[in-house]
């Protein structure tokens, strides 16, 4: 299978992930349990491990040079979820399977199984509405592989085809039920997250794919960030329950240009540094390890 990528726990950033989702596991729990709901309280922490954990991975689908995105997005999930709710694991799922089918950060063109996993997914995410968004999104990326650099076999928009049609038929089989209500934190995440997503920098990638052999596209990149946009757009129209099914995807989508702009920060203070050495300054104390 072309769709999972290697976790080497050699590098902080994986061993981060495993941290901050096994404090998210503890987390949720402890909010279940508070909440009354012992029966729900497993679910709870596992619900919010497994959000945290794809809001890092989608993170490094977007932005694969940076850890710190990557680790910024697991929190903003997080806290996403402790005021929202529940996210739809399933379409945070679909969502991160779209955009690294369009990154193709594995360095390997998809394989028979990958599809079947893809349009059985498409079918399941249905039961809820962003699920059925991520689905088709999935659909978008299987036929948009075709067309971006290193193209996937064009049999791959028959593919493509079927998985939309499966999200669909999920559509009208589960019949996800309808909650558009809206609460203040999720139209912050909507603004916020749009926001940022039209803000996004070009993405220069300097890191290679899991097989090393080349680096990743920056095209193909751009086309993930883009589409991932779009999904968790589509996502929200359903509500505080489509912004919290997709709190994955907003929160990559926020912490790219934010750590993008702190990283910019940094590096103008930096420049200014030659500047103020230049001035002149007292020479030091003869006392002093810096004197001659």
């Amino acid at each position: 299978m072309s769709l999972f990528r290697k976790f080497d726990l050699r590098y902080n950033s994986n061993l981060a992930a495993i941290g901050l989702s096994a404090v998210a596991f503890v987390v949720g729990v402890g909010v279940g349990v508070a909440d009354g709901e012992v029966g729900e309280a497993l679910a709870d922490g596992l619900n919010l491990m497994v959000t945290v954990f794809l809001g890092w991975a989608v993170a490094r689908e977007l932005e694969p040079d940076r850890d710190a995105t990557a680790t910024v997005a697991a929190l903003l999930a997080g806290v996403m979820w402790l005021i929202m709710g529940r996210s739809a694991l399933a379409a945070g799922v679909a969502a991160l399977l779209a955009a690294r089918i369009l990154t193709r950060s594995t360095g390997r063109p998809l394989t028979n199984v990958d599809y079947l996993l893809v349009v059985a997914l498409a079918f399941y995410g249905a039961r809820t509405l962003a699920g059925w968004m991520a689905g088709l999104g999935m659909a978008f990326a299987l036929a948009r592989d075709v067309r971006l650099p290193g193209p996937a076999p064009k049999h791959q928009r028959m593919v493509a085809f079927g998985a939309a049609a499966a999200a669909t038929a999920g559509l009208l089989i589960l019949r996800p039920a309808i909650d558009p209500e809206w609460s203040l934190a999720a139209i912050v995440a909507v603004i916020a997250g749009v926001i940022a997503g039209l803000i996004l920098p070009d993405p220069r990638p300097s890191a290679p794919t899991d097989t090393g052999n080349e680096v990743m596209s920056p095209a193909r990149i751009l086309s993930a960030r883009r589409t991932s946009l779009v999904v968790a757009i589509f996502g929200a129209l359903t509500g505080t329950v489509g912004v919290a099914g997709l709190a994955p995807v907003w929160s990559a989508l926020i912490a790219v240009p934010l750590v993008d702009l702190s990283r910019r920060r940094r590096g103008r203070g930096r420049d200014a540094g030659p500047a103020a050495a230049a001035a002149p300054s007292i020479p030091p104390d003869e006392d002093s390890p810096g004197a001659i």
